[in-house]
């Protein structure tokens, strides 16, 4: 993670005025640099120095800079959340200094990597594709290297392997062009860790070889050296190769013991054990000691943890299970010790971030006074006008409105006449019309003129169908819907509603069954609800085939205290494509199984119903098996 950092830390700083404050706040911030990794509330301690002094000297480079290094200590004990939010906060401060330079590009590759971390794959490629450009204007070539691997990091942690190859790959032909760092080491480490991952062992060989000719070189790449010993290692010993494995294993201990590196010889010791484990527990234990005694010798709390787990494993698979249980308990117990310590860490952070949030408030209460003052001088100047303005505008409003007034109210007069002659003088004649024919149709007639009757009934029942969903449906639109909640039996509304379409179905000779309960109670407006099931049955009746079925269930949902019907047939069907367009809109006009046309607007109002009553309606159907309709409504008063 540290070495994410590097680039910005080691980089000389080209101040405009090399003034006692700038030095002051860049000591600070050196030492707090300094401490962050042991001693986490000395290093907030400094940083808090820090921003302070930056903000009463007004110095906005060493204020970006402190709060980058809030965020780097954030991220290392307390919060990713508060860690983005002090990297924006020192990104949009940089912004405002610079947009374009080092420590601009810089700040966004920070902040593409945090959000890397809080696994926002879309803000960290954002803001790491923003460092890239911004490296790649200023010919910064290490900076555009460390964006690609970051951006290779981001998308192995989302479990993108192709992607995180292909940046990695990329940030590895601009590192073989510079001079050896540990950066690039780290890189080969990665990759070839990546390779592993995916299967690749030959290649995470090839890389991990290439990892250890250059580290090999310089006695300051020695730890990363010994990290590809180790490496390599473990994929000899992964593809069954053991005593390649051991001899990379024993070369790193070696090299460890040479250069005096106790943690690395602990390491390499817990990396031969892995290796004996199944084949000589007992010099397994005996190398799991030894590297006990080296943890416990440095202090090294988290690596003693992890040599009690191998030694309870190693235990368990020799049957030892009391040395098994006692290896386990000191590894719980020294977990239990590191969650104390980090709590504790964390606590210095979160104090620090209050003090720090504190002291912002504090600067900002007095830039707010100031503006309040400035703003009262102001507001003097223009309250005759603005009042003067006000009252104009006002009247002129009061006499429009009373205007508009007049006018809407008259409208809303023809509009209630206009449908009090749809509702009486059209609807009564068609229904009327509708009725003869019906009465006509049983009676002894030619064939010839039944049929022209009973396509004229069809034809008078379609339009009184479309005009009383006009009505309904223009009535909601003008007024809005209104809902009048009652407790009611949904079993008397749904047999009368069944004896209403009990011609309609026996043209069919369509079954209609009704397994509700009888002792159903609803709480919702009662008209809603009859016309939703009316209009439900009709389109099941209208959409079935001849001598078809046609059920209605119910079924309590006690969590939600409200009930869900179902109308059910097995008829038509409905396409994927209309079952789509139901759910954000209608479903189109479309013909029963007889040729009944439909409008859809019953079903449209069906919807605003249910909604209007609380309750949700769904669809689900197989084109040509039939579909059924679901609804939701209250048991209950809500």
């Amino acid at each position: 993670m540290l070495s994410l950092f590097v680039f910005a830390k080691d980089k000389k700083s080209n101040y405009k005025t090399l003034s006692r404050d700038t030095l002051i706040v860049s000591q600070l911030l050196k030492k707090s640099r300094l401490h962050e990794a042991n001693q986490p509330a000395l290093s907030v301690n400094f940083a808090r120095y820090a921003l302070k002094e930056a903000r009463k000297t007004n110095f906005t480079l060493g204020e970006a800079r402190t709060l980058s290094q809030m965020a780097v200590l954030n991220l290392q004990y307390h919060s990713l959340i508060t860690a983005i939010s002090y990297q924006t906060q020192a990104l949009n401060l940089h912004k405002k200094i610079n947009p374009s330079n080092a420590e601009s590009a810089h700040a966004y590759m920070f902040l593409g990597y945090l959000y890397g971390k809080a696994k926002n794959l879309k803000q960290a490629n954002l803001n790491l594709e923003k460092a890239i450009s911004l490296y790649a204007a200023l010919h910064l070539n290490h900076g555009t290297f460390l964006s690609y691997k970051n951006l290779g990091e981001v998308n192995q942690h989302m479990g993108n392997s192709d992607a995180a190859l292909g940046y990695f790959l990329k940030a590895k032909a601009i590192g073989e062009m510079q001079p050896l760092s540990n950066d690039y080491l780290d890189l080969l480490k990665k990759l070839g860790n990546l390779y592993s991952d995916i299967d690749s062992n030959n290649r995470a060989l090839v890389i991990f070889n290439e990892g250890l000719n250059k580290s090999d070189q310089q006695p300051a790449h020695l730890r990363a050296h010994l990290d590809f010993l180790s490496s390599s290692g473990m994929v000899h010993n992964r593809i069954g190769n053991k005593d390649s494995a051991l001899s990379y294993h024993k070369l790193s201990l070696s090299k460890a013991v040479q250069y005096a590196i106790p943690e690395e010889q602990a390491r390499s010791l817990i990396n031969i054990a892995g290796v004996l484990k199944n084949d000589n527990a007992g010099q397994s234990l005996n190398h799991l000691n030894r590297a006990l005694v080296i943890a416990k010798e440095i202090d090294n709390k988290p690596l003693a943890a992890e040599i009690y787990r191998s030694l309870s494993e190693t235990y368990q698979q020799q049957n030892k299970f009391k040395e098994a249980i006692l290896a386990l308990e000191a590894h719980h117990n020294l977990l239990q010790t590191l969650i104390v310590i980090n709590k504790s860490r964390e606590s210095v952070i979160v104090k620090g971030n209050d003090e720090l949030e504190r002291s912002r408030a504090s600067i900002f209460q007095l830039e707010l006074t100031n503006q309040h003052r400035t703003f009262e001088r102001n507001v003097g100047i223009f309250a005759s006008v603005f009042a003067f303005f006000i009252i104009t505008m006002g009247a002129y409003h009061f006499y429009n409105t009373r205007k508009l007034n007049k006018r809407l109210s008259e409208t809303n007069l023809v509009k209630d006449k206009l449908f009090s002659v749809i509702g009486h003088d059209l609807r009564n004649p068609i229904g009327g019309i509708t009725t003869m024919l019906s009465l006509m149709e049983k009676r002894d007639l030619d064939s010839q003129v039944l049929t022209k009757v009973s396509m004229m009934k069809k034809q008078g029942e379609l339009a009184l169908e479309i005009l009383n969903s006009l009505l309904k449906w223009g009535q909601t639109q003008l007024q809005g819907i209104q809902v009048n909640p009652v407790s009611f039996n949904s079993k008397i509304l749904i047999e009368k509603n069944i004896s209403l379409l009990y011609h309609q179905a026996e043209e069919k000779q369509i079954t209609i069954t009704d397994n509700s309960l009888s002792e159903i109670s609803l709480y919702g407006d009662a008209d809603h609800f009859d016309f939703i099931i009316r209009n439900l049955l009709s389109n099941a009746i209208k959409f079935s085939f001849a001598s078809g079925n046609v059920q209605i269930l119910a079924k309590a949902d006690e969590q939600k205290h409200e009930i869900i019907f179902s109308v059910k047939d097995n008829g038509t069907g409905i396409s994927m494509e209309q079952l789509e367009k139901f759910k954000v809109a209608n479903i189109e006009v479309a013909y029963g199984t007889e040729g009944e046309k439909g409008t859809g607007l019953g079903l449209m109002l069906c919807k605003e119903f249910v909604k209007a009553n609380h309750g949700k309606i769904w669809v689900e159907s197989n084109q040509g098996k039939g579909a059924c309709f679901y609804f939701s409504f209250p048991s209950q008063v809500k």
